[in-house]
């Protein structure tokens, strides 16, 4: 009984829906309209992809339409996908990349400044994300913005120390630049709430 009911659900699946969403019905305008009702109310829109590197792909041709910028800043340990522009991303490390400058992850383990307070050691970590701004600046490459996993999963899952992420967020922003939180491994609840940027 349960295989007939498993295959009945799968035929009548098929009956309704296509493989994939780039034909548009209704069962897949709902599910966005659902999917947006549990972000903050500032997202509007959905683009559904097929994969996290597509994802993150088309986030950051958005943001280089939006701002008229190129240059991305990420964390010096980070991994987002792997096409040619989303790779040039990952594992960073001291050497950056054309359009792209990667700054230290925030931690309390094995912080850049020892022995400094919360605040001090947040403080320390956001002036190297003011210092990627400034470069950009200098060197004439406009800010498209910054990419961050809201919950630095690729770097460990570190205690991030005071509210770096927001403060971050309005650092990009006041430069010009889009914040593009990477919920690939962070979203739909694996963090606790329904998306890591929460």
């Amino acid at each position: 009984v349960a295989a007939f009911a498993l295959a009945a659900a799968l035929c009548a699946q098929a009956a309704t829906h296509t493989t994939h969403t780039r034909y548009l019905d209704d069962r897949i305008v709902e599910y966005g309209e659902r999917l947006l009702a549990l972000h903050h109310d500032a997202i509007e829109h959905v683009v559904f992809t097929c994969s996290g590197t597509e994802a993150n792909e088309v986030a950051m041709r958005m943001a280089r339409m939006a701002t008229g910028g190129t240059g991305f800043i990420c964390t010096d340990a980070t991994y987002h996908g792997n096409s040619e522009l989303v790779a040039s991303l990952n594992r960073v490390g001291d050497a950056d990349r054309p359009g792209v400058k990667a700054i230290p992850f925030p931690e309390r383990y094995r912080p850049i400044v020892e022995g400094a307070t919360d605040e001090e050691l947040c403080d320390a970590y956001l002036a190297g994300l003011q210092r990627a701004i400034d470069e950009f600046a200098a060197e004439g490459t406009p800010l498209a913005g910054v990419i961050f996993c809201s919950i630095l999963a690729n770097e460990g899952l570190p205690d991030v120390p005071g509210d770096f992420l927001p403060r971050a967020a309005a650092m990009v922003r006041a430069a010009g630049g889009v914040v593009i939180m990477d919920e690939v491994q962070a979203g739909f609840c694996r963090s606790g709430r329904w998306w890591g940027y929460d």
